[in-house]
C-alpha cells in the first residue's frame, strides 16, 4: 500500500491529476450552464419545434462519440481544449434532453397562474418554470457530471498529451510488460 501511495504522490502524478481534475471541472461547468440554457430554450419553443429538436437530441445521445474525437483534435488541437470539449459534449446531450423535456412538460395551469398574476416572461421563467423543473434539471446535471469526466478521460486516453491518460497508459503498459517477464521467467526457467 505504501508503494501505491508513494507512486500517486509523485510530483508528475500530482501534476497529471491536477490537470485532469481542472478539465473535469471546466467541462462540468460548461455542461451545467449550456445544457440548462439550451434545454430550457428548446423546451419552451413551439410544440412542433420541440418534437423535432427532441428527436435530434435523442439520436445524438444514442451515437457513440468516441469515433468523433479526432475531429475535436483537428478543430481544437491536442491537449486541454479538445479534451474539455469532448468531456462537455458527453455531458451536454443528456442535460439538454432532460431539461428540454422537463420544461416542455411544465403544468399549463402553473404557467397560467403566473400569467394571471401579471408575471412577464422573465418573472414567469424565474418564479414558475425554473422551480417546477428544478428536480429534473438536477437529475440531468448529475448524469452530465458523471459523463463529462468520462469524456475527458477518454480524450486523454485516445491521444495522450498530458493529464492522467498518458500516466494510466504508461502504468498499464509497464505493468503488463513486467507480468509477461515474470511469467516467462517462471514458465521458461530463465529471465
Amino acid at each position: 500500500r505504501t508503494g501505491a501511495r508513494a507512486a500517486i504522490l509523485q510530483p508528475e502524478n500530482c501534476l497529471a491529476l491536477t490537470q485532469t481534475t481542472a478539465r473535469f471541472l471546466i467541462a462540468v461547468a460548461i455542461v451545467a450552464v449550456l445544457g440548462t440554457v439550451i434545454g430550457l430554450a428548446l423546451g419552451r419553443v413551439h410544440r412542433q419545434i420541440f418534437s423535432g429538436a427532441r428527436d435530434v437530441v435523442t439520436v445524438l445521445y444514442a451515437l457513440p462519440l468516441v469515433p468523433f474525437y479526432p475531429l475535436f483534435v483537428l478543430w481544437l488541437g491536442l491537449g486541454m481544449r479538445s479534451e474539455i470539449a469532448f468531456g462537455a459534449i458527453h455531458g451536454l446531450i443528456p442535460v439538454i434532453l432532460i431539461t428540454m423535456t422537463a420544461s416542455a412538460n411544465v403544468d399549463v395551469n402553473l404557467v397560467a397562474s403566473g400569467d394571471s398574476m401579471g408575471a412577464g416572461a422573465i418573472a414567469r421563467l424565474r418564479l414558475v418554470i425554473l422551480p417546477a423543473i428544478l428536480p429534473e434539471v438536477l437529475s440531468g446535471l448529475k448524469i452530465g457530471a458523471a459523463l463529462s469526466p468520462l469524456g475527458v478521460l477518454l480524450g486523454e486516453l485516445q491521444i495522450p498529451a498530458d493529464g492522467v491518460g498518458p500516466s494510466l497508459l504508461h502504468q498499464t503498459t509497464h505493468t503488463a510488460h513486467a507480468r509477461r517477464q515474470q511469467r516467462t521467467a517462471a514458465y521458461g526457467g530463465g529471465g
